[in-house]
């Protein structure tokens, strides 16, 4: 239901930390070079230094990924997402508040 409500770039950043299960900080080191983009398969550094892990994305992320870099016009050496990963958890909470919210005036609807 988040990744539905999210905006599209938000909905790229919650599929690939759900797909691979990623800290946020991991997902705002990756740049471009870290994926192949054909495959799906991404090499992920881990937030605590240890040995990196390779995982591959579902074949829905990966087009939404596509059509991410395509727009941003992003070359191999640039981050995909170039913001701090305290952003993510800002943006995760008010996301969450505001379909809780939500989901809570359509069930009072409901009972009515």
């Amino acid at each position: 239901m988040l990744i539905a409500q999210a905006s599209k770039r938000f909905s790229l950043i919650l599929s690939m930390s759900k797909e691979l299960a990623t800290r946020p900080i991991e997902l705002t080191w990756l740049k471009v070079e870290d994926i192949d983009l054909e495959t799906g398969v991404v090499n992920i550094t881990t937030a605590k230094f240890g040995i990196g892990r390779t995982l591959k994305l579902k074949s829905r992320t990966l087009a939404m990924l596509k059509a991410y870099v395509s727009k941003k016009k992003l070359g191999l050496n640039d981050r995909l997402f170039p913001v701090k990963a305290s952003c993510f958890s800002e943006q995760y909470r008010i996301l969450r508040n505001r379909l809780a919210e939500k989901m809570q005036d359509a069930n009072d609807c409901v009972g009515v």
